[in-house]
């Protein structure tokens, strides 16, 4: 038999379709494996030139002091942080304006950050600090057309 006349052996692969149709499943379940769920009302950051980590934890009462009790902590790259941001601040968008802005109680605003110091004053560190200002502002100034009461501080 000449090469031609042999025959070709398939090299194609057939997936089962059951496998194919419980993947979403199978990977849930997985995903369920590996995770664990928990709660937090605080969180802190701490950076550095590599990356950010964004400590979680709850906050709670007790004898009228206020602790922080930290339980967990996710290390992430810069850009993956400013993807982060991005889809963050897309969800609560949607949410938002599926259910109406979310209401930030009043003992909750951000401090205010310090002024730049006269050697920032004319520096990249300047400009960080008004876009800080102004995200601030923005908080305040939609908390106070929610609710007339609230304070400008």
């Amino acid at each position: 038999m000449s090469d031609q006349e042999k025959p070709v052996p398939s090299t194609s692969f057939q997936v089962p379709v059951d496998f194919v149709n419980n993947l979403g499943e199978i990977f849930a379940r997985k995903l369920r494996e590996v995770t664990h769920s928990v709660y937090s009302n605080t969180a802190n950051f701490e950076l550095n030139e590599a990356d950010l980590k964004i400590l979680f934890g709850q906050t709670y009462q007790s004898s009228g002091k206020t602790a922080s009790e930290w339980h967990t902590a996710v290390t992430m790259s810069w850009p993956q942080a400013k993807l982060f941001c991005f889809f963050l601040r897309s969800n609560i968008a949607i949410y938002e304006a599926n259910n109406g802005a979310i209401r930030i109680p009043r003992g909750l605003t951000p401090a205010e950050p310090p002024s730049p110091s006269e050697n920032e004053a004319d520096t990249a560190m300047a400009e960080a600090l008004n876009k800080i200002l102004s995200w601030r502002r923005e908080l305040i100034e939609e908390r106070a057309s929610l609710d007339p009461r609230a304070s400008s501080t």
